[in-house]
C-alpha cells in the first residue's frame, strides 16, 4: 500500500492493472505553464542508529580531479528539481522540472537551446514533470521520459542523431496510462527502452518499447507494452530499469521493496524469439540492513529538507575490468546513518545476485542525501576502456550548514575518498511548498550522473559527468522556489 496526500486526503494505492498499447506521435503547441502543487514522496521518519563518520580523512584516498564545473538550468515555478542529464561526445542534455537545456560540449560549454518540457515532448498539457534522460552508446541517441499527470500520459522520445541542438531534433510520443503516474526512471537493454513508473491506483510497472531503427526520421509509431511488477517486487516504489553502458542482450530492473529491509531486488529482462521482452524471476540481493532516513535540517531555518525514501535510482550497468570483465550494476539509495541520512552505494553482480562491493557516503556531522553513482567506463564507438573506478555525487546539510553539493570517488582496491565540496549554497532554502515552521521542503528526487563518452582513452581513468542541486536566497518564498543546478565532471 502507498499513501500520498492529495488535497488534504490520504489516498491508498493498491491493486494491479496491465496495459499494452501502441504509442503514437504527439503534437500540440505549447501552453502557459501551470505551477503544480507537488505532494511529498517522503518516507516516514524513523529513529536511526548513531554512527561515526565513514569518511575518516586520514584513511581516505584522493578525491580525484574536478575537470569542469558550471551552473546548469533551473525553473523557479516547480519543485523539486529532478535535475538529471546525459552526455554524448558532442552534447549534454539536462532535464529539470519543467525545462530542458541542450549544451554544446567544449572547454566552455554553450547553451544551444533552453525551453519547456512541453515543447520537447509535444504534450497537450503544460504541466510536464518527473523527467529522465539517458545516452545510449549503442544507437547513439538520447532517450527521455516524462509524464503529463493531467492527461495520464507517459511521454517518451529520442534524438534523431547524436548531436541534437533543439527540441525539433527529437522524436516524441505519448503512451496512455490508466491512472495517475508517479516518477519515471529510464533504462535500456540492447533491444528495448524501459521506463519504470508507479501508478497510483495500480502499483509499480515497467513500460517498454523497441529501440528505433537507424536514420533521422521519426517512426509513425512504436511497438510498446507494459509489464507490472508484483508487490513482492518493487512494492511501493517505482522500479528502476538499469542504464546500459556496454550493450548487453540482457537488461535489468532494480528495486527496493520497502524499509526497513536487508535486500534489493533484480529482475533480468531478455528478448523472446518473437521479439518481445521476457521479464525473468526476481532475484534478491542481500545488502547491509537499512531503514528510511529522517528529513534533514538546514542552517538558520526550522524547515527540513526531504531526503526521499530508500528506493534505488539512476542505476547503471557496465563492464568492470577489475571483475574479470563481468557486467556490474552500480546504484545508490538514501538510508538512515551518519548524522541522520547517508547514501549507500552498491556494485552488484546481477548474474549471481551478490555484491561485488558496497560502501556508504556518510559523515557524523552532516545529513548526506540525493545521491547518484556511475563508473568511469568509457564506451565511444569501438573504444571500450576503464570501468573499475566510480564517483558518487550527493547533497549535504546540517543544523549549522547550508545545503552543499559534494562528491566522493573510489578506485577498485583503494579506499573511498573523503567528501569534496563542489558548490556551497550561501542561504537557507525556502520554497512555496514549505512555508510553515517545521515543514518539509521537496528536494532532489535524483541527481544526474553518467560515464562520460568523451573522456580521453589515453588517460589513466575515465570521467564521470554529474548534475546536482543547490540553492540561492529566495526573495519570494510564497510564490516560487530558489533551487539551482550545478554541472561538473570528475576523474576518479
Amino acid at each position: 500500500m502507498r499513501v500520498r496526500l492529495v488535497g488534504g486526503l490520504a489516498i491508498c494505492f493498491v491493486g494491479l492493472l496491465v496495459v499494452v498499447g501502441t504509442a503514437t506521435a504527439g503534437a500540440g503547441a505549447p501552453r502557459p505553464r501551470v505551477v503544480p502543487q507537488f505532494t511529498l514522496r517522503q518516507a516516514r521518519s524513523r529513529p536511526h542508529a548513531s554512527a561515526s563518520s565513514s569518511l575518516s580523512r586520514s584513511a581516505s584516498a584522493s578525491a580525484g580531479t574536478l575537470l569542469q564545473s558550471f551552473q546548469g538550468i533551473f525553473d523557479p515555478g516547480f519543485t523539486p528539481s529532478d535535475s538529471n542529464g546525459a552526455v554524448s561526445p558532442t552534447r549534454q542534455v539536462e532535464l529539470v522540472n519543467s525545462m530542458v537545456g541542450i549544451w554544446n560540449r567544449s572547454s566552455t560549454p554553450s547553451l544551444l537551446s533552453q525551453t519547456t518540457l512541453q515543447t520537447l515532448t509535444g504534450a497537450p498539457e503544460s504541466s510536464v514533470f518527473d523527467p529522465n534522460v539517458i545516452w545510449d552508446p549503442q544507437t547513439r541517441r538520447f532517450y527521455y521520459s516524462a509524464l503529463d499527470d493531467t492527461s495520464n500520459l507517459l511521454l517518451v522520445g529520442f534524438s534523431k542523431s547524436a548531436s541534437p541542438s533543439a527540441p525539433s531534433d527529437f522524436c516524441h510520443y505519448s503512451i496512455s496510462q490508466p491512472n495517475h503516474i508517479d516518477m519515471t526512471l529510464i533504462g535500456d537493454s540492447r533491444s528495448f527502452i524501459m521506463i519504470g513508473t508507479f501508478l497510483f491506483f495500480s502499483g509499480p510497472e515497467v513500460v517498454w518499447y523497441d529501440k528505433p531503427p537507424s536514420g533521422t526520421s521519426c517512426p509513425s509509431n512504436l511497438t510498446t507494452g507494459t509489464q507490472p511488477i508484483p508487490a513482492s517486487g518493487a512494492g511501493n516504489y517505482p522500479p528502476d530499469p538499469v542504464r546500459q553502458v556496454d550493450a548487453n542482450a540482457t537488461g535489468y530492473v532494480v528495486f527496493a521493496t520497502g524499509a526497513p529491509a536487508s535486500t534489493l531486488g533484480v529482475i533480468p529482462v531478455t528478448r523472446s524469439s518473437t521479439g518481445t521482452p521476457v521479464f525473468g524471476a526476481e532475484k534478491d540481493v542481500t545488502v547491509p540492513a537499512f531503514s528510511a532516513a529522517p528529513p534533514a535540517p538546514q542552517a538558520a531555518a526550522t524547515q527540513l529538507i526531504g531526503v526521499m525514501d530508500p528506493r534505488p535510482t539512476e542505476a547503471t550497468s557496465a563492464i568492470d575490468p577489475g571483475r574479470s570483465g563481468k557486467t556490474a550494476i552500480w546504484t545508490t539509495q538514501v538510508v538512515a546513518g551518519g548524522a541522520g541520512a547517508a547514501v549507500r552505494w552498491y556494485e552488484i553482480n546481477p548474474v549471481t545476485a551478490t555484491l561485488f562491493q558496497s560502501g556508504v557516503v556518510s559523515d557524523s556531522n552532516l545529513w548526506v542525501y540525493n545521491g547518484g553513482i556511475a563508473p568511469d567506463r568509457l564506451v565511444n564507438g569501438s573504444t571500450h576502456k576503464f570501468g573499475n573506478a566510480m564517483a558518487v555525487t550527493v547533497d549535504t546539510s546540517s543544523s549549522t550548514t547550508h545545503i552543499a553539493i559534494r562528491y566522493v570517488t573510489k578506485i577498485d582496491g583503494h579506499a573511498q575518498s573523503a567528501l569534496t565540496a563542489v558548490k556551497q549554497s550561501s542561504a537557507t532554502y525556502q520554497s512555496f511548498d514549505c512555508q510553515a515552521s517545521g515543514a518539509i521542503c521537496r528536494w532532489g528526487d535524483y541527481p544526474g550522473v553518467a560515464p562520460d563518452p568523451s573522456a580521453s582513452s589515453s588517460a589513466t581513468r575515465g570521467v564521470v559527468w554529474m548534475a546536482n542541486m543547490w540553492n540561492v536566497a529566495n526573495s519570494n518564498p510564497t510564490g516560487g522556489t530558489a533551487w539551482r543546478t550545478w554541472i561538473f565532471r570528475v576523474r576518479p
